[in-house]
């Protein structure tokens, strides 16, 4: 009975690859591996949001294998967040195991996996092996994140056009994509929608240059997509007739990708926005009646909430841009064109909400007059801004910034003006 059971088993092995005894080593001959690109879809989290991409490496000899993830970081690391403004994201390579990476993937993000071979000859197979463990060594583990540029899809993508000789890159650096960086942000980072809609305002025109289809790889389902059509190369970098880069294509986790989420917040935001703000301008000046009170009171608090959130938000955003432009090192954080419309002085806007809430009148002091000016200078900069970006003078895509957020800025603006000279006159009055 024993003996049945061991023969078994030792049938399911041969059969079954991903069941095999242990990693790949150094000292394993790299003519008899075999390298598969697994491409995993889209999750539900921010940090799963552009897919992700492993190598997995298969010695059919030994039945071994390795799958290179170069996706690792600590989650819980309080100083994430931090690190993540300042440009200073740590992030790791690691050979993981089968069994825990398809269970991950398969019970707990709940993401697709398609695997597809990767034709090599024996040479680039050996120049391959070579690169991979020399990152696997201690002092090479880790490397600097950067989330179009050095992340876990472009470095294998690095890796193989070193062994191809140049290959991917010459085919795809001079085909450009129809998708700039600026959509892939506003439509694989909107879940939630304020994601997208934050990242939209604080992020710079380098998210608007063109994107040829190489810088693309950066997405997973891109690197996949354009190494589908590339032939598989001899030793000499030349093309080999009838064949193809990637093989085999095998679903290893038949999942569909968490869907894209095409609700948006930017609308939501002018809506509300401009509503509160004419509701409680309305009521502040409604003719007396039976509830004058109540009407009056929540005409005021609707106004304050208004002048509080825009503050709050103009403020928060000003000072996060100017702020990523003295200290982070993501140059998409950089000379930041919105910064012509949100100012990090804009929570002098809080200053107003006296005028509201007093009942007592009582002389504007000087905070009183720089939240006044500072009004009227936003009013003479937001024109010229967007006739700039209008008349191309700004290369930043700063559209849906002038289509629902400017108006906001305006009407507060307004408001701020208007307060401001009523209450000039009650005082000579």
């Amino acid at each position: 009975m024993f003996k049945k059971l061991a023969l078994i088993g030792y049938l399911i092995l041969l059969a079954e690859p991903s069941l095999a005894r242990g990693p790949i080593t150094s000292n394993t001959n790299p003519e008899k591996i075999d390298f598969y690109l697994l491409t995993v879809g889209l999750g539900d989290t921010i940090a799963a949001r552009y897919g992700h991409t492993i190598i997995k490496m298969v010695d059919q000899d030994r039945f071994r294998e390795s799958n290179i993830n170069w996706g690792m970081f600590n989650f819980a690391d309080p100083y994430l967040p931090l690190n993540f403004f300042l440009g200073q994201l740590r992030y790791w390579v690691t050979d993981e195991s089968s069994q825990h990476l398809f269970q991950r993937y398969r019970y707990y993000e709940k993401r697709p996996v398609v695997s597809e071979k990767i034709n090599l000859t024996n040479k680039q197979k050996t120049q391959l092996f070579e690169l991979i463990m020399d990152n696997l060594e201690p002092e090479n583990r880790y490397f600097w994140y950067q989330y179009f540029y050095k992340n876990c899809s472009t470095i294998p993508r690095d890796y193989l056009d070193q062994v191809l000789q140049g290959a991917i890159m010459k085919r795809f650096e001079s085909e450009f994509s129809d998708t700039k960086f600026r959509e892939y942000v506003r439509v694989n980072l909107n879940r939630p929608p304020i994601i997208a809609f934050f990242l939209d305002i604080v992020m710079n025109d380098r998210l608007d240059a063109p994107l040829s289809k190489w810088i693309e790889m950066f997405y997973p389902p891109k690197l996949r997509e354009h190494l589908l059509t590339m032939p598989a190369f001899d030793d000499s970098g030349n093309p080999i007739a009838d064949s193809k880069l990637l093989t085999d294509t095998k679903v290893i986790v038949d999942l569909e990708d968490v869907p894209e989420d095409s609700w948006s917040l930017h609308p939501w935001f002018l809506g509300f926005n401009l509503l509160a703000l004419i509701l409680g301008f309305s009521l502040l000046h409604r003719n007396p009646h039976k509830g004058r009170r109540l009407t009056l009171n929540l005409g005021k608090g609707l106004v304050v909430f208004c002048l509080v959130f825009w503050s709050l938000f103009a403020g928060i955003l000003g000072v996060t841009m100017a702020s990523s432009w003295m200290f982070s090192a993501h140059l998409d954080l950089y000379h930041n064109a919105n910064l012509f419309l949100l100012w990090p002085m804009d929570f002098l806007f809080l200053v107003p909400c006296r005028w509201v809430l007093s009942k007592k009148e009582r002389p504007f002091n000087y905070i009183d007059q720089a939240s006044y000016y500072l009004a009227i200078g936003h009013l003479i900069l937001t024109p010229i801004w967007v006739l700039a970006c209008t008349l191309g003078l700004i290369t930043q895509n700063c559209n849906w910034v002038i289509l629902y957020v400017a108006p906001v800025a305006v009407a507060n603006c307004l408001f701020i003006i208007y307060k401001y000279r009523q209450e000039i006159r009650k005082n000579e009055g």
